[in-house]
């Protein structure tokens, strides 16, 4: 119960620090990140969140997340995946999802086929999002959940290579 109460604890930590000086910005790609295969871009993941690199870890972390395959906005024989990391683990009689939370807050991962595996090009935060296009180019939207009455909305440009941050606004309602 106590690693529960600390855990909470720094991850409400962590979206603060996040949403007042805006360190998101720093968890982005600088260029794109090349995986051999899905094994090898799940223990990414797997680093990233604070998960075991173990096989079985892997297996759960790679089951429990969606993958979502979207033709590339204007171009529909090439596709991308975004995918949405989750690793539920059991507390009681509840299950509880390790990443991404209650609010569901989290990373999305995007990745494309480059000839040799997969490329992430893209690290984006939210609990959804959506495609646009922006002077041409496309962007994905995403959104963090923080209460009835607020959001963030982030802005993510396509440059060629990869999904930077261009865009960040807080968005309150009445």
């Amino acid at each position: 119960m106590k690693y529960l109460i600390l855990r909470i604890c720094l991850f409400t930590l962590y979206v603060f620090l996040n949403i007042s000086f805006g360190l998101a910005q720093e968890l982005g790609l600088k260029e794109p990140i090349h995986f051999r295969d899905y094994k090898e871009l799940f223990a990414y993941i797997a680093s990233q969140n604070e998960l075991d690199g173990d096989d079985n870890t892997l297996f759960v972390l790679a089951a429990d997340s969606q993958i979502d395959y979207q033709p590339w906005p204007g171009n529909l024989d090439e596709a991308v995946a975004i995918i949405t990391a989750n690793y539920y683990e059991k507390m009681g009689l509840r299950k509880i999802n390790r990443i991404r939370g209650a609010s569901y807050n989290g990373r999305f991962y995007v990745v494309r086929p480059d000839g040799e595996g997969y490329a992430l090009v893209g690290i984006l935060e939210g609990n959804g999002y959506h495609w646009a296009s922006i002077n041409g180019k496309e962007a994905l939207i995403t959104s963090w959940h923080m209460s009835a009455s607020e959001s963030i909305e982030t802005v993510y440009r396509w440059d060629g290579r990869i999904f930077r941050q261009v865009a960040r606004e807080d968005k309150k309602y009445n």
